[in-house]
């Protein structure tokens, strides 16, 4: 079992444990509720809610200790490395062209992609200076 898995299983564990607490003051307010009258006082059973009280903190210090743990060896695989990544053949653009048109520009663009330098070259000068694209511009 990882370190991962064995804290998570801690933190299920003391989880249960402070819902058992908390279902214990239930179950004994529901008692004394029973009884009425004759319940103890509060102060009978301060020591007793006290001891409660320090174990569910304990429990949810470990629990937020165990989850801090888990995180930092989380952290420790992974992330970003200088020179990872796919390399950048040629800068890019983004821009926003009409939907009818978005298929026609990405056949054009993958033509000019499959282009060598002298194929871009043509097809640069062809397109951009004869009017054949902008005619009136």
């Amino acid at each position: 079992m990882e370190i991962k898995e064995l804290s998570q299983s801690f933190i299920d564990l003391l989880h249960e444990q402070a819902i058992e607490i908390n279902n214990i003051y239930d179950d004994i307010g529901g008692v004394f509720d029973a009884y009425g009258n004759d319940t103890p006082i509060d102060s009978e059973l301060t020591s007793f809610y006290d001891e409660c009280d320090r174990i569910y903190a304990v429990c949810d210090i470990i629990i937020q200790n165990s989850m801090r743990a888990i995180e930092r060896e989380q952290k420790k695989h992974g992330g970003t490395r200088k020179g990872a990544g796919r390399k950048v053949k040629r800068l890019t653009k983004q821009i926003r062209i009409d939907k009818d048109l978005a298929e026609s520009f990405k056949m054009m663009s993958d033509y000019y992609r499959s282009l060598d330098d002298d194929g871009r070259r043509d097809f640069d000068n062809r397109f951009s200076t004869s009017g054949l694209l902008f005619p009136n511009g």
